[in-house]
């Protein structure tokens, strides 16, 4: 029967499987090379800089199903990802794109990429800075198909949750694609609401929208138990 347990370094290559085959679709569609790059931005600094609080929906026989990736102090994690994580990616060959060479995600998606594997303040978003005052923590969610809408998301949310409170974070944050709807319909289920601030400068009519994506937050002191 599945379980959740913490992430151990032998299931690094299962984690990135995980990531490729629930990558967005427009990752997806890049094929390898993107999918090996998105992985270091979204997958890989987390289980190298983070492993006490990435989390493993494991199958019941040692095989990683789905997994939760966990900050709780996302300052810091930003700290450590310029200290350590970039002269890896460096080592690894994985260098910036120079100043004058195309970096837009529509024109040059690779080069986007590495734009933003080399910039970790993004994760800060300075244009809003009272998320991380109140919201400090955040996570990233990727279950296989074959083991989505079991309850094991909002179990994942529970423990990750219930730790970020634990160290101290006053409440959590995510950002999704605003194009994957299952996703919009389960996290407010599981007690997130969205960002109360207009990001967009209105162009969606919506609060806490972006051009492409959704800003969602919980409130970890409010309570420990996830809304029904």
């Amino acid at each position: 029967m599945p379980f959740i347990r913490l992430y151990q370094t032998s299931d690094h290559d299962a984690m990135v499987h995980i990531f490729n085959e629930t990558a967005a679709p427009d990752l997806r569609a890049g094929g390898r090379d993107i999918l090996y790059l998105s992985s270091h931005i979204w997958c890989r600094p987390y289980l190298f800089l983070q492993q006490q609080t990435c989390f493993v929906l494991d199958d019941g026989d040692g095989n990683p199903v789905g997994y939760l990736l966990g900050v709780v102090d996302t300052h810091e994690f930003v700290r450590k990802y310029k200290e350590t994580y970039i002269p890896h990616l460096l080592a690894k060959g994985l260098n910036p794109p120079a100043p004058d060479e195309d970096k837009d995600w529509s024109t040059n998606l690779a080069n986007a990429l590495k734009s933003i594997m080399h910039h970790p303040e993004g994760l800060l978003h300075s244009e809003a800075p009272d998320l991380l005052l109140n919201y400090p923590a955040h996570l990233h969610i990727d279950i296989l198909t074959s083991h989505q809408k079991q309850g094991y998301g909002r179990q994942l949310i529970q423990q990750f949750g219930d730790v970020a409170k634990k160290e101290g974070a006053r409440g959590m944050h995510l950002l999704m694609a605003a194009s994957n709807e299952d996703a919009n319909r389960f996290y407010p289920k599981v007690g997130f609401v969205r960002f109360p601030h207009i990001l967009d400068g209105g162009a969606s009519g919506e609060q806490g929208r972006d051009k492409i994506t959704i800003w969602y937050i919980k409130d970890l002191e409010l309570s420990s138990n996830l809304s029904t």
